[in-house]
């Protein structure tokens, strides 16, 4: 018996279960079994996972786990014998609550919001940080915009919008590594949960609170802007 935190499917019959021993384990959908359990362990429950590539059979796939531990672990060969912790990411100062791949990106970077009040941005294939954005309180929730953009809730009901999107190509390998700043700060009525990226760039919002109904779609027009959703 277990207790999930977190879970993200990986294959039509299989889904990953991140839960509150620190473990990750892989369910099998249609035999009802745990079919694995990932060989480590956080030291704290699995807060937040995100897939890092398409699962093939024979090989299996990328997986990102993060924890109240602090630490960010990567996971290869997922769904097989194989399976391994890959790298731990660590520099976070707090609990790591939320994760997300970054979108419209030729190289592969990963986003870790913390409750340290800071979104560290790391490159996946190198296992290194290549930069760190600011926020006014502790992340709660990332989401990646179709555009390239990130944003992100807080606990103190601030939603955040980074420009993460890639420079030119022309641009220095300083500039590519440059921290980017944050674009806007929005301040949301109820504390937020759940961000949905939807494909016209434009996202959705859900308060936690169980007596709240009301979800918010954000769309671009100069500013952040919200009307309420259908």
């Amino acid at each position: 018996m277990f207790l999930a935190a977190v879970l993200v499917p990986l294959t039509p019959n299989t889904l990953a279960a991140g839960c509150q021993d620190g473990r990750v384990r892989i369910i099998d959908l249609a035999a009802a079994t745990v079919a694995a359990v990932l060989p480590e362990r956080h030291r704290e429950r699995v807060t937040a996972l995100v897939v890092l590539g398409e699962f093939v059979s024979s090989s299996g796939g990328e997986l990102a786990s993060a924890s109240y531990d602090g630490a960010v672990r990567l996971w290869g060969g997922v769904g097989t014998a194989a399976a391994a912790c890959t790298a731990t990411l660590v520099g976070h100062t707090s609990a790591v609550l939320a994760l997300a791949l970054l979108a419209d990106r030729p190289d592969r970077q990963l986003a870790s919001g913390s409750s340290d009040r800071t979104v560290r941005l790391w490159d996946v294939a190198s296992h290194t940080c290549v930069g760190i954005l600011r926020a006014v309180g502790p992340l709660r929730t990332l989401a990646p915009l179709p555009d390239g953009r990130l944003a992100g809730a807080t606990q103190y009901h601030h939603l955040c919008v980074w420009d993460t999107r890639p420079p030119p190509a022309a641009t220095s390998r300083r500039a590519v590594n440059a921290v980017p700043s944050v674009t806007w700060y929005g301040e949301l009525g109820d504390a937020t949960n759940a961000l949905l990226p939807l494909p016209d760039a434009t996202f959705i919002t859900a308060p936690t609170d169980a007596d709240v109904s009301t979800l918010h779609r954000w769309q671009w027009q100069g500013a952040w802007e919200a009307g309420v959703a259908p």
